[in-house]
């Protein structure tokens, strides 16, 4: 999809990860794409937004500790501005507390680092499910 172009159900669904680990970027990336989803990765919760449409179809996974903006503080802006867009929250030390507190704020799902490949599989899974042209 180009930028400026409307979304129809032909549109890819796209999981957006978001967390200035590089590496963790990396390693989501590949695992999404061995099962044949597309992604995109980021490096920080603006660089996210600076490309998001209103249209954008898939889910977000972002990490909760970033520098510039928090996972919290993006999940927060999304309800607003793209309150359709499923949101996953990862974190490696958030505790119980941080997961209800994401979790009160709207997120699809709330993962403790580190996770199962299928823990995160199915959490997208989940997320997509409710997009148009989501896998059954």
């Amino acid at each position: 999809m180009m930028d400026g172009q409307a979304l129809t159900a032909a549109d890819p669904l796209i999981v957006q990860v978001i967390d200035d680990d590089l590496a963790i970027c990396d390693a989501l990336a590949e695992l999404l794409g061995s099962v044949d989803l597309a992604v995109r990765t980021y490096a920080s919760a603006p660089a996210f937004l600076k490309q998001l449409s209103p249209n954008l179809a898939g889910c977000v996974v972002t990490d909760i500790h970033m520098p510039e903006m928090s996972g919290l503080e993006l999940l927060q802006q999304l309800r607003v501005s793209n309150p359709q867009l499923p949101v996953i929250v990862m974190s490696g030390g958030a505790g119980q507390a941080g997961r209800a507190e994401v979790l009160k704020a709207g997120a699809a799902a709330f993962l403790e680092k580190p996770f199962d490949d299928d823990v995160l599989l199915e959490a997208v899974w989940a997320a997509l499910a409710g997009q148009a042209g989501a896998p059954a």
